[in-house]
Formats: C-alpha cells, sequence, structure tokens
C-alpha cells in the first residue's frame, strides 16, 4: 500500500461519511455523480503556482494565448501535444484525450 500526500483522501470514505452524517443511505438504483475536479482533490493533484519554474516554452505559450506563465508551464507538462488555441485556452491532448488546457482547473 502506498503513502498517500498530504492532500489526498479516499473518495469511497468521504462518500460513507458524508451519506452517514446526513442520515442517508444509497438504496439500489441510486446514482452517485462525482465531479473530476473533486477526483482530483482527492489525488492531491493540486500545485502551488508559486512553486512552479517557468521555461522557455512555457512563456512562449503564455504569450501566444494570454494565460500566466506558471500555468502554460503546467499545461506544457501535462500535454501530449498542443493543437492551437484562443485567447485563455490552449487546446491540448493529454492521455489521447482532447482538452482545454489538458485538463488543468486554476481554481
Amino acid at each position: 500500500m502506498s503513502e498517500r500526500k498530504e492532500n489526498e483522501f479516499d473518495v469511497f470514505e468521504a462518500l460513507l461519511d458524508t451519506l452517514e452524517k446526513n442520515n442517508q443511505i444509497l438504496q439500489e438504483g441510486d446514482i452517485v455523480v462525482i465531479s473530476t475536479k473533486y477526483i482530483s482533490n482527492s489525488q492531491g493533484r493540486l500545485i502551488d503556482l508559486s512553486n512552479v519554474k517557468t521555461s522557455k516554452e512555457g512563456e512562449e505559450v503564455s504569450k501566444k494565448f494570454q494565460i500566466r506563465p506558471e500555468i502554460a508551464e503546467v499545461i506544457l507538462r501535462e500535454s501530449d501535444k498542443i493543437f492551437g488555441g484562443i485567447t485563455g485556452f490552449v487546446i491540448t491532448s493529454a492521455d489521447n484525450i482532447m482538452a482545454p488546457n489538458a485538463g488543468i482547473d486554476k481554481s
């Protein structure tokens, strides 16, 4: 069993705790929807942008698409390919999934 990062938590345990605290019980046929942001948070996939060192390529992407250099750098690190973009968004492919900003969320 691997160690958890400081911000990681078990989504299943959190769901069970929340259900219990609210006196709720899942029943057959219930559907539970969990956002990808919540899953990312549970995996500790949070980045302190003040610790990101921007490369020359990150600076270029930042200027071209008018996004913060640190965010551009993280997008580059998470992307397999950049297709282009518009102001504020870079169209990328990451793990064979096309996504704006490689799925990086500023919040």
